[in-house]
Parts: structure tokens; C-alpha cells; sequence
């Protein structure tokens, strides 16, 4: 342990706040667990391998960080925290938690995450916490062994991929939850045979739930469905199987097979798993256009049988044939996985005729960008939100096997919900990483030259990796704290070009420097755009982000967990009414 530390705990919007990462702590100081009014307890990323039975004297604690250390077990006295809401122990060597009934104790507690240590199984206790909102595992798959899964009466809206791993588990029980897409991960389960998702918000069920050949008993009331409709459901199981069957029958006759953008599988996730949709089902408003792109047109629709707004994406009428084609079934299926988070936009279903076109949900209040530029107030609590939540989403598409990088990430790709919460579009450029390069569509005339790092404007054949992204996700950040755009008075392309290759970066001046968040996300931010890929930090942990050297760039999970730190420093209420507030300025500035 670092001698002579100093133990200096700060008030954060009215929260006592004691932050030792990145300490080379091996132990807690002894004075940490004087301070029984604290918390806020942040100690990850030290070398940490045990927590004190101590730590239950900090009865007021409401947030635990432990992330990124060696831990290998968690003391009883945790458990014992009732106040705490959210704990962090990911990336530990954690073998065991305390036992279920000394875990079912906390009853306030919100989050919990646990992945990416030596777990083998999760404590029952977890599941009877009645305010979990987030649970991450992660190594789901390891639980070779479990038969019976039950998650019922929480506040789930997503399942970890992984959970595709449990090939033994017979039996699911998620009713009263919050879903509001069906977990597709769950038509991966090869001996699943009783599913009960019953009360929740879930709208459609996937046409490849058919190939639970096992499933006898589905449990879907409570639902709002409207897909498949009413009377199929009244059949109950083998009706709604029968009817799912029947569809994905349908669309395999209807589409034929294709290679996407990089010339690999053909189109089966998408054929398996969505509704066609007729464009004689659908009413185009006046004010339908919502924008296009190089080769694809984005419009609102009215869809009268789901009686909801949606929004269609189809290729500009020059644009019907060859590699434009190819590039929106891509952006299909990547948008496939997009019901896999809360944070990316998903796909509901497939026009076919006359010519084949993607259904996404419509988002009410248009793109972050338009929202930054509006002249309304966009409270720094809610922009850390946002920032956060795209780190979370992209921290997704990089998890995913293979990757898909983005490789067009700016404001006017992020969407917002009627809550102001974010969703990451916009795949026409994306690319699985197995990709040799990026598509020239990402260019000076698309306007993106202003996201993209210097590897790639010094060579337009460059290899993109995450690294493209994390750099874009620095210049976005910038967007987010000072509500401009970057390099708004260069008059040609080519000087940003050139600028940015030298290692010049969009003007500090207008970051306000009087704010503590705001200094934490400026270094974050900074960290991102180094000129050095490898010096960039991952979306992960996000506690490195804006590097000159592309390598030197935090990943998208790096960038997460500062980000979530920051975000943290708000209330839920003081989000809340940030949220009201804007709503009202939002639809005012209208009138």
C-alpha cells in the first residue's frame, strides 16, 4: 500500500464520495472504515486481494467499486450493508460469493456486477433482490450443471448472450420483469421445454422461438403482443410454435440467400427470427422523410395493425442493385443483435416488395445531434446518461463474436427514446472485424471525416479496430460537454485532413473547467484521440479515452466504468426531473 495516503472524501452532489483507485493499494486503510457517514467507496484497480470484515461498519455505503482488483472472496459483512444499491466486484478472482440467504439481505440493491471472475454458480439470494435492475454474469456458460433458471419479480429488460451456453437448462422463469423485446438468446437453449415470460411488455416473439423443438409449455400472458396475434396465442403453446414455424417458412421462401458486406454467411439469423412486413400495412405521413445517407432513405411510418410509429430505411431508388443492397441486408443483420441491448436500435421486422427495406422502432426525439444543437437546456446530468449508455452499447458490438465495429460513430447516429435514452444506429458503414478495410463511404463529403482518427485519414486502406471507434467516441464526447461541432470553421476537408493526421484535436477552450465531472470526462475524452491507436483506451473500462496514438486509446468497456462512476454522481431523482424539464423545453421549442 501507497504510505502516507491520504484519506480525503469529498461531497458530491450531496453524497460523501472516497474515490483510492488506481492507488496500488494491496489493502484498505484501516481509517476508510472510520468514516461511517461515507457513500460512496471507490478502491478498484488497485491490487486488492481480500475485503475486510470491516466494510460492515460503513452502514450509509450505497456504492462499492471493487472492480479490477484480485479479490477471492467477499465477506459476510457486505451482505450486511442495507443501504447499498449498487456493487462492482468484475474482474476479481472471485471463486464464491456469500451464501443465498446473506446475499437476499440487501434489499436496495440495484446493481449488481459480477462477471469475469471463477464463479460457478450465482447465489439464490440474488434472485429474490426485488429491485435488481442490472445483473452482469457474463460467464453464464460455465454452469454446466444448471437445469433450472429463475429470475421472475425483478426489473430485467436484457439476458446476457452467454446464457446460450447452458445447454442443460430445462426450465425458464422470468415473469414480472420488464422486458420489453423477447430474449432471443433464449431460442438458443437446446432442452428448454417450460418457459414462462409471463407480465412483462414484450410486443412480438421471434419466428426462430420454432426451433425450441423441446418447448411444451410457453407462458406468455401478460404481454401486450400483437405478434403473433390474438388467436394464435388462444392455442396456446403448440398454435403459437405451429404459427412462428409457418412464418419462418414463409420468409425462407420469399428471400433468397445472400452475402453481406464482407462476403460471408447468408442471411439465415434474419430470415429466422422477423416478421415480413407489406407496405400495404403501413400509412406514410406527409412529414414521413426523417433523412438519408449514401445509398438508403430513412422515413416514419404508421403501422396499422401494431398501431405504432416505426421507422422504414430503403434504398434510394438508384441505388436497388449490387454492393448497396448487400450493405443494408448487412445492417439487418447486425441490427439483429441490436434486441440483445438496451442501447442499440433493434430490428422489428422486413419489407420484401418491391423492394427489400429494414423496420426499426421510430425514435421520438430525433438524433443527439439535433438535440445538442436545440436551444434548450440539456442537463449535465442526463448528458452522462447519454454518454454512458453509448459506451454501454458500444461495448456490446464490440463483444460481440465476431466484433462489429461502427466505424461512422457521431451525434447524428445516436437516437433518443421518448426518455431521452440512447440508441446506436446506423450500420450502413459498420463492419464485422474480420473486414479488410473501411468502405470510402465514411468520407469528407459524408462529413465523418471529423470523427475519424488519423491511421485512417493518412490511409483510406487502413485495417479499422476498435480503436476506429473509441477515437470517434472522443470526438463525440467532446460534442456532448461543449454542444458544438468540431472543426466548424475549417472551410476544406482536406485541412482537417491534415490537422488531425499532426495530431491537432477539436479546441479545449470551450470545455468548462470549473466542474469536476466535466475535468473527469475532458481527460477521459482526451485519452480516446491519441494519435496512437494502442494508446487508446477500450470501451470496457473507459479509463484511459483520447490518446494520440490509436493504441493508446481506451477500449469501449474501459471507457464505461468512468463513465459510470461520472454518471453515478447524479440522483435517479435529479435525472428524473432533468428529464421532465427537457421534455417540456423539447416539445415548447416546437410550438
Amino acid at each position: 500500500m501507497a504510505s502516507g495516503l491520504p484519506i480525503q472524501p469529498q461531497n458530491v452532489n450531496g453524497r460523501l464520495k472516497l474515490d483510492l483507485s488506481n492507488q496500488g493499494l494491496t489493502s484498505i486503510p484501516e481509517e476508510v472504515f472510520d468514516l461511517t457517514d461515507l457513500e460512496i467507496l471507490i478502491v478498484s484497480n488497485n491490487r486488492l486481494t481480500a475485503i475486510p470484515e470491516a466494510i460492515g461498519r460503513l452502514q450509509k455505503l450505497q456504492w462499492l467499486d471493487v472492480e479490477h482488483n484480485m479479490v477471492t472472496t467477499l465477506p459476510r459483512s457486505v451482505c450486511s450493508l442495507s443501504n447499498l444499491e449498487v456493487l462492482i466486484v468484475s474482474y476479481n478472482s472471485l471463486y464464491s460469493l456469500p451464501p443465498g440467504a446473506e446475499f437476499a439481505k440487501m434489499k436496495k440493491l440495484t446493481q449488481l456486477y459480477i462477471h469475469d471472475n471463477h464463479l460457478t454458480e450465482v447465489p439464490s439470494g440474488v434472485c429474490t433482490l426485488s429491485n435488481l435492475e442490472v445483473l452482469t454474469v457474463d460467464e453464464l456458460e460455465q454452469l454446466q450443471h444448471l437445469w433450472y433458471l429463475s429470475l421472475s419479480n425483478n426489473a430485467l429488460r436484457t439476458l446476457p448472450s452467454t446464457l446460450s451456453g447452458l445447454h442443460n437448462v430445462r426450465e425458464v422463469y422470468l415473469r414480472n420483469n420488464k422486458f420489453e423485446t423477447f430474449p432471443r438468446v433464449l431460442c438458443e437453449l437446446p432442452e428448454m421445454q417450460k418457459l414462462d415470460i409471463r407480465n412483462n411488455q414484450i410486443t412480438r416473439l421471434p419466428t426462430s422461438l420454432h426451433r425450441a423443438d423441446k418447448l411444451y409449455d410457453l407462458r406468455v400472458s401478460g404481454n401486450p403482443l400483437s405478434y403473433p396475434p390474438r388467436f394464435v396465442c388462444e392455442h396456446g403453446t403448440s398454435g403459437i410454435l405451429a404459427f412462428l414455424r409457418r412464418e419462418a417458412e414463409k420468409l425462407d421462401r420469399h428471400l433468397d440467400y445472400t452475402t453481406d458486406a464482407t462476403g460471408g454467411q447468408a442471411l439465415d439469423e434474419l430470415q429466422a427470427n422477423f416478421p415480413v412486413i407489406h407496405y400495404d400495412q403501413l400509412d406514410f405521413p406527409a412529414e414521413a422523410y426523417l433523412g438519408h445517407g449514401g445509398f438508403a432513405s430513412v422515413e416514419k411510418a404508421y403501422h396499422r395493425d401494431w398501431k405504432q410509429n416505426i421507422a422504414v430505411k430503403r434504398l434510394l431508388p438508384h441505388q436497388i442493385q449490387g454492393s448497396e443492397r448487400e450493405l443494408l441486408y448487412s445492417e439487418a443483420r447486425k441490427l439483429n443483435l441490436g434486441s440483445r441491448s438496451d442501447h442499440v436500435i433493434s430490428l422489428l421486422g422486413v419489407c420484401l416488395k418491391p423492394h427489400f427495406a429494414i423496420v426499426m422502432p421510430y425514435m421520438e426525439n430525433g438524433s443527439l445531434a439535433e438535440l445538442l444543437l436545440r436551444d434548450v437546456d440539456v442537463p449535465w446530468a442526463l448528458r452522462w446518461r447519454m454518454a454512458h449508455e453509448i459506451s454501454l452499447g458500444m461495448t456490446f458490438l464490440h463483444c460481440q463474436n465476431p466484433q462489429i465495429l461502427h466505424c461512422d460513430l457521431k451525434t447524428e447516429n445516436i437516437l433518443l427514446d421518448s426518455d431521452f435514452h440512447v440508441k446506436i444506429s446506423d450500420f450502413g458503414q459498420s463492419k464485422w472485424k474480420s473486414q479488410s478495410r473501411v468502405l470510402t463511404g465514411t468520407s469528407p463529403k459524408g462529413g465523418t471525416i471529423t470523427h475519424a482518427p488519423p491511421e485512417f485519414l493518412d490511409d483510406i486502406n487502413h485495417v479499422p479496430t476498435t480503436k476506429f471507434d473509441v477515437y470517434s467516441f472522443g470526438v463525440l464526447l467532446w460534442e456532448i460537454v461543449t454542444r458544438d461541432e468540431p472543426y466548424k470553421h475549417a472551410t476544406k476537408s482536406e485541412l482537417i485532413r491534415l490537422a488531425v493526421t499532426q495530431g491537432q484535436r477539436p479546441d479545449l477552450s470551450p470545455v468548462p473547467s470549473q466542474l469536476q465531472d466535466v475535468n473527469t470526462v475532458s481527460k477521459l475524452m482526451q485519452r480516446c484521440w491519441r494519435q496512437n491507436p494502442y494508446d487508446r483506451p477500450s470501451f470496457k473500462v473507459m479509463q484511459r479515452c483520447w490518446r494520440q496514438n490509436p493504441y493508446d486509446r481506451p477500449s469501449f468497456k474501459e471507457c464505461e466504468g468512468e463513465l459510470r462512476a461520472v454518471s453515478s454522481n447524479s440522483s435517479k431523482e435529479g435525472v428524473l426531473q432533468a428529464i421532465i424539464q427537457l421534455q417540456k423545453e423539447v416539445q415548447s421549442s416546437f410550438l
